[in-house]
């Protein structure tokens, strides 16, 4: 109820953010230019989080794919140079780019999803085409505005079920990206999942939870129901000033988790897997090359993954518990401390292609769509700072992955990340395109010029995830591996690493809370 009455007063603010627009409309009508990169090539940039990611019996590697769904979905995609008309896709071959609408040309998109669901699916998968009660899409240029969807209670028997779905994206490209910050973002995509079940093997069609789902994260414990994802994209100044400030791009994905049970189907003893906390997978490419001098730090660019409680949002202690698995229902657990994921490297059991698990990796090397993740593998840094790339899955399990080309039985990830940038040799710079605006009046009408560099704040509602407090920091627990502009010479160390991000220009309202602290 309380998910409810927040998401009536986000909506409530958004109607007074239409009813202010329409008045703007109807006293003056803007066309934007288009923002310029300088830079060509320019930049791209994708990257994608997952709460829930389950797939059954794969043929061949076009499909199709008997079962793909999704709980709790975001991703963000740009440009600089405009799309392709062939959609970007994550490690898992499903569709990064809006579904609905055209985005070939585009300079910016963004996608979030909140229950999607395939049945028979051809590969790559456009998520859920067989259920999107709730997905929302965005491209730019033009700017989009906030797109937010809300559905539930959600029955449809038997194939899945959801008391609360919320969506939103966000794609703004002709603001300068030069002057892009994480609260008013390039792109930015949200998914948010209560109580969702997906697949009930009972055969019951009543109305209402499923009996027996195949996945579920519908924990009966207050405040233990939700899954969420965001993902967003900004620019970063970098230390080149040559000419002008020259900018680097970061990416952010932030995921928290309700306990996800696989396969309840009573009396058998169901499979639980608890990941608590707030999880974050950051990524920077700064384009500009590392000093070789400074120890301990990479300027070209990073991978950051850690965990910070999620009401607090401090980094937790080295012996807080991350993960839990039960396999008996919930009567005894199996507990992963933050040590035992962030410095000892997990639980990695390569059985391929029989079983594969990996619980808490470390993060790794990208893998091409539809090829299995090597869990030996390293991120990405290129020593000059023009790219980085890598991803990382809290837990994964794949099944007779690989015996025939194409060919899969089964794959499970639960919270998955990844993230691929590119920027030109040091960093990018922008040129705003001239905005003449029209007004009108009873009497007369006169036309005003926007000088370029004049740009507009977008301030986007729900990036509570990414706000710090003037003077406040953040520190990452982790062990780092940098690559430096010695092709030779890779250094890796366990350290605290602290940074201070850019205040956001006002405060952000809260449409819904994220899920509440779950760590101990």
């Amino acid at each position: 109820m309380e998910g409810y009455k927040s998401l009536k007063r986000n909506n409530a603010w958004l109607a007074w953010a239409l009813a202010i627009g329409m008045l703007a409309y109807m006293l003056g009508a803007a066309i934007p230019g288009r923002t310029k990169v300088n830079e060509t090539p320019g930049f791209t940039a994708r990257a994608t989080g997952v709460a829930v990611h389950a797939d059954v019996i794969q043929a061949g590697a076009t499909g199709p794919r008997v079962v793909d769904g999704e709980i709790a979905f975001s991703a963000v995609n740009a440009n600089s140079d405009g799309f392709g008309g062939t959609s970007t896709q994550n490690e898992m071959q499903v569709n990064l780019q809006p579904n609905t609408l055209p985005f070939a040309g585009k300079q910016a998109s963004a996608r979030g999803g909140a229950l999607e669901l395939g049945l028979g699916s051809s590969v790559p998968t456009p998520a859920g085409d067989t259920l999107a009660e709730t997905e929302s899409e965005a491209v730019a240029p033009p700017n989009s505005p906030l797109v937010v969807k809300d559905a539930g209670p959600l029955p449809i028997n038997p194939v899945a079920y959801a008391s609360l779905l919320h969506t939103e994206a966000l794609a703004n490209y002709t603001e300068t990206p030069c002057l892009s910050i994480a609260s008013s973002p390039i792109a930015y995509g949200r998914g948010y999942a209560a109580d969702a079940q997906l697949l009930d093997t009972s055969g019951s069609t009543t109305s209402g939870p499923l009996v027996n789902p195949v996945l579920a994260t519908d924990d009966p414990r207050p405040n233990r129901n939700v899954s969420q994802t965001v993902t967003y994209l900004y620019s970063v100044p970098n230390s080149n000033t040559t000419g002008g400030q020259h900018y680097g791009l970061v990416t952010e994905t932030h995921e928290t988790f309700a306990p996800v049970t696989v396969l309840r189907m009573a009396p058998a003893p169901a499979l639980i897997i608890e990941v608590l906390g707030e999880w974050i997978f950051k990524t920077t490419a700064t384009g500009i090359p590392d000093n070789p001098a400074t120890v301990g730090v990479n300027e070209a660019g990073s991978v950051q993954y850690y965990v910070v409680d999620d009401v607090s949002k401090q980094p937790v202690t080295p012996t807080t518990d991350v993960i839990r698995i039960s396999a008996d229902g919930g009567l005894t657990y199996t507990s992963l401390r933050f040590q035992d994921v962030f410095m000892n490297g997990g639980l990695v059991i390569p059985a391929a292609p029989l079983l594969s698990l990996a619980v808490g990796e470390d993060p790794r090397a990208l893998a091409a769509p539809g090829v299995d993740p090597d869990p030996n593998s390293s991120p990405t840094i290129n020593a000059n700072g023009t790219g980085v790339s890598g991803a990382a899955d809290v837990v994964r399990l794949s099944a007779l992955s690989g015996i025939q080309p194409g060919f899969s039985l089964a794959g499970l990830r639960i919270g998955h990340f990844e993230s691929a940038l590119t920027v030109p040799s040091g960093g990018f710079t922008c040129s705003q395109a001239v905005t003449t605006t029209t007004t009108t009046a009873p009497t007369s009408s006169t036309t005003s010029t926007t000088l370029p560099g004049a740009t507009t704040t977008t301030t986007l509602p729900g990036a509570t995830t990414t706000t710090t407090l003037p003077g406040a920091t953040t520190t990452t627990l982790r062990p780092t591996t940098t690559t430096s502009a010695d092709p030779g010479r890779t250094t890796t160390t366990l350290r605290s690493t602290t940074s201070t991000s850019t205040p956001p220009p006002t405060p952000i309202p809260r449409p819904i809370r994220v899920q509440p602290n779950t760590v101990g």
